[in-house]
């Protein structure tokens, strides 16, 4: 994945992601002591890595990486259609054995130049010594021992983080917590509510387009996101920052129409946050289209006004979790849910999605397309409604019955005479 950043028409910075596709132009060459590879898509992008072997051993020596800020990639660049290429030299990265490959299952990022990031995760190659066409042996990453990705069955229930103070602090509204001109300080309430039991403000509700190149709403995401984000304060005590994705941030992103992937990125408070989701569509067991969200990535500042008496003031920071399953969805259905969807992206960083309707593919008439509802949604609905039903029918009847058997009884002892006056 690459992250770019990039000017804005207002003076402002963005960063904007892109997922490397799986259909992307191939080329490079090889012979005994250098070898390189390209791989470029969109007609935009561009990026070389350049390994070199010593005979013994090889390594990554450069990279290179060559974009056009094209609106459809840049949205509101302040420089449409300018080409930047940043290159890195002697790097001495990927150090492994030649007759071996190389692989890393754990996310790792590589800084090109001032402003791109390159996040690679699962990755093995070998440049050197193939034979039959297949990777060698392989040489893992210090990173793949232990694993440190978190997985999904860790990643889907969030509980109220616990802080080690009784006073709980609540931020609002949202969308004046860093006014542009950073002059005003927000208003911030605080009350004596023990950490088991915080009270929340409401989570304000954002509804978030992504434009394809010809102008067409081609993601569409209903939601409201609210962070919990553990720190460590002046006193080296536990502080608990909670916060909201406002409904006026930034939307950006790229649209997966034409091919696998999908991202939705959402930049706030003057770009000094940014969350971007990444989408996969694939295909399931039985061989159906089917899409999810695989990633999220979220890069923020630790402004002092939101993490309050924080260690590390002003410290710019960077999480991601790539074993995600998030809003999992039928292809042709947008995916939506009333209830909160909880994820842990590390264990000091958790998110919840409230009231989510989403589509990352195959937006119509931009509009969502029928709704598949989430498990907690759908669970039980109808046969609770038909329960329900069937209860006030039977109890209808009951009633009848009833009244029919009262008035019956009525009619009987009108027809009838004792029988001692009959026989008078």
């Amino acid at each position: 994945m690459f992250h770019v950043e990039y000017q804005l028409k207002n003076g402002k910075v963005r960063n904007a992601s892109y997922v490397l596709p799986e259909n992307c132009t191939i080329t490079g060459s090889c012979n005994q002591h250098v070898a390189n590879i390209s791989l470029s898509f969109g007609g935009a992008f561009n990026m070389t890595a350049i390994f070199t072997s010593s005979g013994k051993t090889y390594s990554l020596d450069t990279v290179s990486v060559g974009y056009e800020q094209s609106p459809s990639y840049f949205p509101g660049t302040r420089n449409p259609r300018r080409s930047h290429i940043e290159t890195v030299k002697n790097l001495n990265l990927l150090q492994t054995d030649i007759g071996r490959s190389y692989l890393c299952k754990s996310q790792q990022w590589f800084h090109v130049g001032s402003s791109i990031v390159l996040e690679i995760i699962e990755f093995q190659i070998q440049p050197f010594g193939v034979i039959n066409g297949h990777f060698s042996v392989p040489d893992e990453c210090d990173k793949d021992y232990p694993v440190t990705m978190y997985p999904m069955e860790n990643a889907t229930l969030v509980t109220t983080p616990t802080t080690t103070e009784g006073n709980f602090t609540s931020i609002g509204p949202a969308s004046t917590i860093l006014p542009s001109n950073h002059t005003t300080r927000p208003v911030i309430t605080t009350s004596n509510v023990p950490p088991s039991s915080p009270v929340y403000p409401p989570v304000p509700q954002g509804h978030y387009v992504v434009y394809n190149a010809s102008g067409h709403k081609c993601l569409l995401a209903n939601m409201g996101i609210r962070f919990h984000i553990n720190y460590t304060k002046e006193n080296d005590m536990l502080g608990t920052a909670v916060f909201d994705v406002p409904p006026n941030a930034e939307a950006s992103g790229v649209c997966g129409n034409s091919h696998a992937h999908s991202t939705l990125t959402l930049t706030f408070y003057d770009a000094m946050f940014n969350l971007t989701l990444s989408f996969s569509r694939e295909h399931n067991d039985d061989h159906a289209t089917m899409y999810h969200g695989i990633t999220a990535h979220f890069f923020f500042v630790e402004v002092p006004v939101i993490f309050l008496d924080t260690l590390t003031p002003d410290k710019p920071r960077k999480i991601s979790n790539t074993s995600l399953n998030l809003f999992p969805t039928d292809a042709g259905h947008s995916y939506k849910c009333s209830k909160d969807v909880s994820v842990a992206l590390t264990k000091n960083v958790s998110v919840a999605f409230r009231n989510v309707q989403v589509q990352p593919f195959d937006v119509q008439s931009g509009q969502f397309s029928p709704a598949e509802e989430c498990a907690d949604d759908s669970e039980g609905g109808s046969d609770k409604v038909l329960i329900i039903v069937v209860g006030v029918v039977l109890l209808v009847i009951a009633v009848e019955i009833g009244v029919a058997g009262v008035i019956g009884r009525r009619t009987l002892n009108s027809k009838y005479k004792r029988l001692e006056n009959i026989v008078e």
